[in-house]
């Protein structure tokens, strides 16, 4: 497995508590890291519209995120 951004390796943190299943899967089909980058993607988004667009504090955001095991 290539070497993990910071936001990946929460996301791979993540799903190994709540998903393994489901990462066990992607493992076998090859799709890890792709999986990993679309989602570590998508949270960066998320994250740049919270706190960018719609103006939240970085703590609001940071304390949503603290509370759905994101981090």
């Amino acid at each position: 497995m290539r070497d993990h951004d910071r936001l990946s390796n929460l996301v791979l943190n993540h799903w190994c508590l709540y998903s393994p299943s489901m990462l066990e899967e992607l493992r076998q089909q090859n799709r890890l890291d792709e999986s990993l980058e679309e989602t570590a993607q998508q949270f960066a988004d998320l994250m740049y519209e919270l706190v960018s667009v719609k103006k939240l504090e970085y703590r609001q955001v940071e304390l949503f995120t603290h509370g759905k095991g994101l981090s």
